[in-house]
């Protein structure tokens, strides 16, 4: 729907309201500073460096694997998606230089969907409730944050990030049932030795 909304209408409302709203007024040089580094961690080489990490070090070699799924599904998405759409980048109010198109933001849709498997994985295996809920309140913020940040620096608008969360959480969520489908699968007819 918001990708019908951007094609047809092109400029929304709720992009500039949003914008002028929270983002204008809190727009410093600290903060400026800090979203530049912070918004470098949902880029698509982050990423890929914390699941190798995962694959090598992790027992659970399912964590790094679903993950690494997940990312390269919402690469080659992102790509179409971008280049189907062709929405043109906010230019007036950038802070940094990004090229190719903004809808939807690929930083929304790559830590949605890599982070989602991290929270899935929390919630199977972490039995301390205490614990699994600081866990996953802080990976949930950290996405919100990559989200924000992308629109407090001016390169995506309000409603990319959104598109990017919901497409990034819906893949993510047919992937990891995909992946658990075939791993029991392979597990059940698994020969018994």
């Amino acid at each position: 729907m918001i990708a019908i909304f951007v094609v047809t209408k092109g400029d929304l409302a709720v992009d500039s309201l949003f914008f002028d709203s929270v983002v204008a007024p809190i727009r410093n040089h600290a903060l400026t500073e800090f979203f530049k580094v912070f918004t470098y961690l949902g880029s698509s080489f982050f990423l890929m460096i914390v699941i190798i990490i995962l694959l090598l070090c992790c027992k659970d070699k399912k964590i790094g694997t679903y993950a690494g799924v997940n990312l390269i599904v919402i690469i080659v998405m992102n790509f179409l998606l971008k280049n189907i759409v062709e929405r043109v980048r906010p230019d007036s109010i950038s802070l940094i230089a990004e090229s190719g198109y903004s809808f939807p933001s690929g930083h929304a849709m790559m830590t949605m969907a890599v982070v989602s498997v991290f929270i899935y994985f929390s919630i199977k295996k972490i039995r301390f409730y205490a614990l699994k809920s600081i866990i996953i309140s802080i990976l949930v913020l950290f996405i919100l944050t990559i989200g924000f940040s992308r629109i407090y620096l001016g390169v995506h608008y309000f409603t990319d990030v959104l598109a990017g969360f919901l497409i990034g959480y819906a893949l993510s969520m047919f992937d990891i049932y995909l992946l658990e489908e075939i791993t029991n699968g392979l597990r059940r007819y698994r020969p018994n030795r």
